[in-house]
């Protein structure tokens, strides 16, 4: 039972040092403007995690007068500082991968409504509640594209059946 503890006691701390990680370096203007392109949300978080709280500001700023997209420019708007920031990205993150899981629930039900023998693809469907409920806890950008590639390749199969 300790030698259970202490493993996860290990895990904890590994994770709390991946997630000191900071960027070393300061930001340049060229690195700054190459940021201000992403239009991901996910990147975008990923980014935030990352950046010093120096850098952090710099790069906001940037962002804000550069970059086209108003939903993450809402988003930042929004928050106070860093930490309600992520808080609020990890949300809408969260509620596109359920937007995106109950849309193939969706597309899965009216498949079968026609008649459609959809085994394989229910088994997929099912691992992805459970990968987003993952993802909520670690917040690894792994376990964001295990569920994203699920979500593409159910897509890309749903279209298929006929």
């Amino acid at each position: 039972m300790t030698n259970k503890k202490s493993k996860v006691k290990n895990r904890r701390e590994k994770l709390k040092e991946a997630t000191k990680k900071e960027r070393k370096k300061p930001l340049t203007k060229k690195k700054l403007d190459e940021l201000a392109e992403i239009k991901d949300i996910e990147e975008f978080y990923h980014i935030i995690e990352v950046l010093k709280e120096k850098d952090f500001n710099k790069f906001i700023d940037h962002y804000k007068n550069k970059s086209q997209n108003n939903e993450i420019i809402e988003i930042i708007k929004k928050s106070k500082d860093k930490k309600e920031l992520l808080i609020l990205l990890k949300q809408k993150i969260i509620a596109y991968l359920k937007e995106k899981q109950s849309e193939i629930e969706r597309k899965l039900s009216e498949k079968r409504k026609q008649g459609k023998d959809l085994y394989m693809q229910s088994l997929k469907y099912m691992s992805i509640p459970l990968k987003i409920k993952i993802y909520e806890a670690t917040l690894q950008k792994k376990d964001l594209y295990r569920i994203k590639n699920i979500i593409d390749d159910l897509e890309k199969d749903l279209l298929e059946v006929r």
